[in-house]
């Protein structure tokens, strides 16, 4: 049994108007086109729901009444599935900031392995790159220009929730003829109590893709970025 949504709107109106002459126009319809429309619900749901004389409409069947009270939860559902799904799009994509990188592109491999990762663990979460310097990507976190950065450096901010991610190996010089290796582990920080609590969920996904990302041998290491 399939019931044409467009069906159901135009058998309301004529619930509610009582006459195929005051319908019709109402539901931008012809009044041979209502009666259509009407006939169809009638053939699919396989019983009256008019009772009708010479003028038109005598009144309705109690299954037509019965249709009429289900037909409203059906219209209403539909829009507040509409409704969701436009909103779901207008959702801006999660901020991804790179520290010290002049431009996203240059991180591509680590991109390239969250892309992949949310692909297969979330892939209505949206995503957008950008390259944060190193003396702003705290304040970039407060002021929620990015949602997520990479660093392995501590944050001095309690309000933004470290997340350890992946070994890695750093080299520092502090002299011309001095190595010396440091074992860190870099981190995605986001930031705790976001404004927009439909983001929170999506900045989770994207923490956790992280994770899986910078553990992919095919990923860019921090110390490469």
């Amino acid at each position: 049994m399939d019931l044409e949504l467009a069906d159901l709107r135009a058998y309301l109106v004529l619930v509610r108007e009582g006459s195929y002459r005051r319908a019709a126009p109402a539901a931008h319809l012809t009044p041979s086109g209502l009666s259509r429309a009407v006939r169809r619900l009638e053939t699919a749901v396989g019983e009256r729901l008019v009772r009708r004389d010479a003028g038109g409409v005598r009144g309705f069947t109690p299954a037509g009444l019965q249709l009429a009270q289900g037909a409203e939860r059906i219209l209403a559902a539909t829009q507040a599935a509409v409704e969701q799904a436009r909103s779901a799009a207008r959702v801006p994509p999660v901020l991804v900031g790179f520290p010290g990188v002049a431009s996203a592109s240059a991180a591509a491999p680590t991109a390239m392995a969250l892309m992949r990762e949310l692909a297969r663990s979330d892939p209505s979460v949206n995503v957008r790159f950008v390259g944060v310097s190193f003396h702003d990507m705290w304040q970039s976190l407060r002021d929620e220009r990015v949602d997520v950065t990479l660093n392995s450096v501590p944050c001095p901010d309690e309000r933004i929730v470290s997340t350890p991610m992946a070994p890695m190996t750093r080299i520092a010089v502090p002299g011309p003829y001095s190595r010396v290796e440091l074992v860190g582990a870099p981190g995605a920080w986001h930031y705790a109590d976001h404004r927009r609590a439909d983001r929170r969920a999506s900045v989770r996904a994207v923490v956790q893709a992280l994770r899986s990302a910078l553990n992919d041998p095919a990923a860019v290491s921090m110390a490469d970025v």
